[in-house]
């Protein structure tokens, strides 16, 4: 290909196209990390120009090796650093800002990951490399391929065996042996590989600025990453978008996020709203596929590169076994994949092809008379796939080389798939099978879980991102001392918020407690009210059904004798109507110092952290999309209307959340979270109140 011209390069261009590459500790020991990147150098078969510094001078093969940066005919623009100890690293990088390289790669160690020392040594490189224009990937950084101009500016061995081959996917790993290992399970399957960026300690070029540009990059469709954290969120967030805006298709496995991590925390958001599940709501939204591991998100390449549109609508099943189409249709129930419904037309041509003893709905069983009828298969592929309920073929073939003309078979799907342009995959078990019918470009697979799941992966991937602004609160309300506040407290700040909110009366004598039951009438709960006590009930500071004025009475001097006996000197009471609604709900939300506002809605009541029922949402979010969200509970099936109880509105609940997640947004940090449980709902036309809040405010 063509080079630039150094006066036309940028950082970015640097990265995958440089005119010039020196090495910075090169080596002829093809052992060391400086002699294994000039080997994967001349393996690559770059055109540019390679210059290897090393002290000692000389030669290594056909290149001259130069003492110093200084010395070298023209000016790299990339360098890659392979010298031992930060010392020798910071001396390099400022060599390179000298030479006006524009990108360096930092192969070596020993920085943020080594402790204090080593973060600060990260930290002066940088601050200079950034002063002089210079872009860093690294430090601790596996290096980067890019086969489109051949380089491979990387020590991996994994580029030694497997031959770079150019195509539309690229890789971006926060971990140098996972970006190897992804880009070994790709070439196995012969597909090739654009761009495999190793991150390492993302002291200046993240993996959100690698996104960033392969998304300017028209011939990439799918990005693969592997992230172990994610530091700026609203970065990650832009060049997601970018690249869904470019067609490309965004899949990641996401480690690292675990409860373990989690810091105990009084309040149940905080116990309820894990890592893990605040990273899941953040991809959701916006747009990344999120799987569970290496294997799927390699599986799911085949299925993307056969045709992106497809997969979204209904999965025809075909087999010549009776209980495989069995298996399969509960690995589809099981993994949410839809089987089509298919046409009565269509089962009536299929009559004419299938033995009687197959089945003509889906799955469909063609049964073991393909052994003598090859024709059969390509008749009934024809036949579903003119169905317009069908845009996906899974062939499931149970059946030894010898038994079956799997090349026939193989020639037909080849035909078939590239005339009627459905999605399609096949399961055989046997590698004789798999290797001819590979031939026919679909999606191979020895297992029908591994392709049910990768169509499940799939068809999620293909799902756009949340597109929403949220809500703006029209002030940022004051909040008193950091801590957290007592009930009163919290729900007065809800209530400023414009969230529906039960009233009450904050009592101090007995005598007022009293008056406030005769301002509500009928029955109230009596309810201590102190920062002290954020979850009330289990220091029998609630009492509920109090219908008298002696009940009332009574119940405020247990309260406030318990709170004496707990050291609280200045007791209150809230006294509240007691509001029977249907049902319990649970919303709350906490600040992220990566991921902003986080919101968590479930059933509600004192059980919310033992039954673990909530859905994460990252803000911003809109009512319908928390509708969909809250859909997703498992209580929610018992809140549609069961046994004669009428269905609960949904859409106040969600607009509590919007609201709860609008809130914490506006506060940036000054209220670290909100619980809202109970929130008490009812069917439509009826109340949806907040029972009870406690907000946590940031010291």
């Amino acid at each position: 290909m063509i080079l630039p011209t150094p006066q036309a390069i940028d950082w970015k261009t640097a990265l995958h196209v440089p005119h010039a590459v020196a090495v910075i500790g090169a080596s002829s020991n093809p052992q060391k990390i400086g002699g294994r990147t000039l080997s994967n150098l001349r393996l690559g078969g770059f055109s540019g120009e390679v210059y290897s510094i090393n002290p000692a001078g000389g030669r290594i093969d056909e290149w001259q090796v130069f003492q110093n940066l200084a010395d070298v005919p023209a000016q790299p623009d990339m360098a890659i650093i392979a010298v031992p100890g930060a010392e020798a690293v910071e001396a390099a990088i400022r060599d390179c800002v000298v030479a006006s390289v524009k990108t360096c790669i930092v192969f070596s160690a020993g920085f943020r990951e080594s402790g204090d020392q080593g973060h600060a040594h990260e930290a002066r490189l940088i601050r200079e490399a950034r002063a002089r224009g210079l872009r860093i990937l690294g430090p601790n950084s596996q290096g980067s391929l890019c086969a489109r101009s051949r380089l491979i500016a990387s020590f991996a061995t994994t580029f030694q065996e497997y031959a770079v081959e150019d195509g539309p996917i690229a890789v971006v790993s926060q971990s140098g042996a996972m970006s190897s290992v992804i880009y070994g399970l790709l070439r196995e399957r012969g597909i090739g590989v654009r761009y495999v960026h190793a991150t390492g300690n993302e002291a200046d070029i993240s993996a959100a600025d690698l996104l960033d540009v392969i998304a300017d990059d028209p011939d990439i469709s799918i990005v693969l990453l592997y992230l172990e954290s994610v530091a700026d969120a609203g970065k990650l967030a832009a060049a997601a978008e970018k690249a869904r805006a470019a067609g490309q298709l965004v899949l990641c496995v996401k480690a690292g996020a675990s409860a373990s991590g989690q810091k105990a925390a009084q309040s149940h958001t905080g116990a309820l709203a894990s890592d893990d599940r605040v990273v899941d709501a953040f991809l959701s939204r916006i747009g990344i596929c999120r799987v569970d591991s290496l294997r799927d998100l390699v599986d799911v390449v085949p299925l993307a590169l056969q045709r992106r549109d497809a997969g979204v609508n209904g999965l025809a099943l075909v087999s010549n076994s009776g209980a495989a189409c069995v298996l399969g249709a509960d690995l589809c129930e099981r993994l949410d994949v839809p089987l089509a419904q298919l046409s009565d037309e269509t089962r009536r041509s299929l009559d004419g092809i299938i033995p009687p003893n197959g089945n003509t709905a889906n799955p469909i069983d063609v049964t073991p008379a393909l052994l003598t009828d090859s024709t059969m298969l390509e008749r009934t592929l024809d036949t579903v796939a003119a169905d317009p309920a069908v845009d996906t073929i899974l062939l499931n073939l149970p059946g030894s080389v010898r038994g079956y003309d799997f090349p026939r078979f193989s020639r037909d799907l080849e035909r078939f798939r590239l005339s009627s342009g459905a999605l399609t995959l096949v399961v055989t078990p046997t590698a004789g099978a798999r290797a001819e019918m590979a031939l026919s470009g679909a999606a191979v697979f020895e297992h029908d879980s591994d392709a049910l799941q990768a169509l499940s992966v799939f068809r999620r991937a293909q799902q756009p991102p949340l597109r929403c602004a949220g809500q703006t609160l029209p002030e940022r309300p004051d909040v008193p001392r950091p801590g957290f506040l007592d009930e009163a407290e919290s729900l007065n700040i809800l209530g400023l918020a414009g969230i529906p909110i039960v009233p009450y009366t904050l009592c101090t004598t007995a005598e007022e407690a009293v008056a406030a039951w005769q301002n509500w009438g009928g029955s109230v709960v009596v309810k201590g009210c102190s920062s002290r006590f954020p979850h009330k009930s289990e220091f029998g500071l609630v009492e509920l059904g109090c219908a008298k004025a002696s009940d009332v009475a009574a119940a405020y001097e247990r309260i406030t004798a318990r709170m004496r006996a707990y050291g609280e000197h200045d007791p209150h009471v809230i006294v509240a109507p007691f509001t029977r609604l249907r049902a319990e709900a649970f919303v709350g939300a906490r600040w992220d110092k990566v991921f902003g506002s986080v919101v968590l809605i479930g059933e509600g009541g004192k059980y919310t952290e033992a039954r673990q029922d909530v859905v994460t949402l990252s803000w911003p979010f809109d009512q319908e999309t928390a509708v969909r969200a809250v859909e997703r509970l498992r209580v929610a099936s018992i809140w549609a209307g069961t046994r004669g109880e009428p269905a609960l509105d949904l859409a106040p609940l969600a607009e509590i959340a919007v609201r709860i997640g609008a809130l914490v947004d506006a506060m940036q940090g000054a209220i670290s979270s909100i619980d809202a449980n109970p929130v008490g709902l009812g069917a439509s036309g009826e109340h949806c109140l907040v029972l009870d809040a406690l907000i946590e405010v940031a010291g």
